[in-house]
């Protein structure tokens, strides 16, 4: 879930790249703004909305599921200031790692990448 980052470097500096990654509910596109349902029941659920088959809507949540939910059973719909990015990426991250990270982020479209040798 998410942009297509295989040419995030033409549209991105590294310094806002990194700013997304550190703080990513700073700055939400409007294409990737998560949204609350409160539905009928009382339940609420946050994610992702899109469209779905005539008469509902996908809600694609922060873990990857999806779930449909007939349209009739949403209450309300309000946006979230709060990205679907979790906080905290590279924290688990070694710094060769976030080095790699930031190496592909920034390669171009198609760019092959070196693999070493092991002997």
């Amino acid at each position: 879930m998410g942009p297509d980052l295989t040419s995030i470097a033409k549209r991105f500096t590294r310094k806002e790249m990194l700013q997304s990654l550190l703080y990513p509910s700073h700055v939400i596109s409007s294409q990737y703004a998560a949204k609350t349902l409160l539905l009928v029941d009382g339940r609420q659920l946050a994610g992702i909305v899109a469209p779905g088959p005539e008469g509902e809507q996908v809600v694609l949540k922060s873990d990857g599921e999806k779930v449909a939910v007939p349209e009739e059973d949403i209450d309300e719909v309000h946006p979230s200031n709060v990205s679907a990015m979790p906080v905290g990426l590279l924290d688990a991250l070694s710094l060769d790692q976030i080095a790699d990270l930031f190496a592909f982020l920034n390669s171009k479209p198609g760019q092959g990448v070196a693999l070493r040798v092991e002997d």
